[in-house]
């Protein structure tokens, strides 16, 4: 009963470790950042531009609504 036992720890030993799942582990682990670094960067620096024209937007009526306003208090 024990050699079979540590028989079958061997072998779900060798499948953990195994040569197959460390290949595709690498293949795996090789794609993935080439993907990310392709569709994800275009995308991120996207949206970082986009929010930068939001708040440029925001900033520039901010301060044209302001700069009326005081334009409007000094003529009274």
């Amino acid at each position: 009963m024990t050699p079979a036992r540590h028989y079958k720890n061997m072998q779900v030993q060798v499948a953990v470790n195994g040569t197959k799942k460390n290949k595709y582990y690498q293949r795996n682990k090789k794609n993935k950042p080439r993907v990310a670094s392709e569709d994800g960067l275009p995308l991120l620096y996207l949206q970082l531009a986009s929010y930068l024209f939001i708040l440029f937007n925001l900033f520039r009526v901010l301060t044209l609504f302001s700069n009326r306003s005081i334009i409007f208090l000094t003529k009274k």
